[in-house]
């Protein structure tokens, strides 16, 4: 959950937004919770294991959050930089390109299944259900992207953590009790988004300033990058 902080620090550096001290602080105890609400319980280290390298790993987890958080920033400037091209054609050019790379993945992973038993094996009305409802995501994905922010997004991806789990509890087949980790990380969660959403008055008002300034100068950015 680092990419809750190297995204806002890309929105501030790339996007030129400002962020209070205030939300600051909300996006460290969002980061605290999240942790806690994910953090596995009763389990024991990886017996055995010796191949593991914790550096690499750690090189590595930290590689995907800023690369994530640059991709999610970027997205969100070329989106939001780019009032004449509709957030629908948007959503086509992406979807282009992933189902390019998905077509390629799956005839070099599973090119003799598809072959033998074709692409849809398999399926049944869940699976069905979860490309519509992963599909829903992604649309309502770029609409965060055109009238809110990647933090919001990501304020949103921790409550739905804590709604999961909550779900979870509710079906027996998932066998979840909440830990004490649980309802800890639930509750700094909650809070973060509480702190992060109310805002005093004069501080809305000077965000909103700024926004609106940062909004100003990549339109005369792209204007000049336009022109020959």
């Amino acid at each position: 959950q680092l990419k809750l902080l190297t995204t806002a620090f890309f929105t501030v550096t790339l996007l030129k937004r400002h962020i209070s001290t205030r939300r600051w602080l909300a996006l460290g105890i969002l980061f605290c919770g999240v942790v806690f609400v994910q953090n596995p319980s009763g389990g024991k280290g990886g017996g055995g294991l010796t191949s593991q390298s914790p550096v690499l790993g750690m090189a590595a987890v930290t590689c995907a959050c800023v690369l994530s958080g640059l991709a999610g920033v970027w997205l969100e400037r070329i989106v939001k930089s780019s009032n004449d091209v509709p957030i629908w054609l948007r959503n086509m050019q992406l979807g282009s390109i992933s189902l390019f790379l998905g077509i390629v993945s799956v005839f070099v992973v599973d090119g003799e299944a598809v072959a033998a038993d074709g692409f849809f094996q398999g399926y049944s009305w869940v699976t069905f259900f979860v490309v519509v409802q992963v599909s829903l995501g992604g649309l309502l994905v770029s609409l965060i992207m055109k009238y809110a922010d990647n933090v919001v997004k990501g304020f949103a991806t921790s409550l739905s953590i804590v709604l999961s789990s909550l779900v979870s509890w509710f079906i027996p087949s998932f066998n979840f009790v909440p830990s004490a980790s649980f309802l800890v990380g639930s509750s700094l969660v909650i809070a973060a988004t509480l702190l992060y959403s109310t805002i005093p008055a004069k501080a809305a008002s000077a965000s909103a300033a700024a926004d609106a300034a940062a909004a100003r100068a990549y339109k005369g950015t792209d204007k000049s990058h336009e022109e020959p």
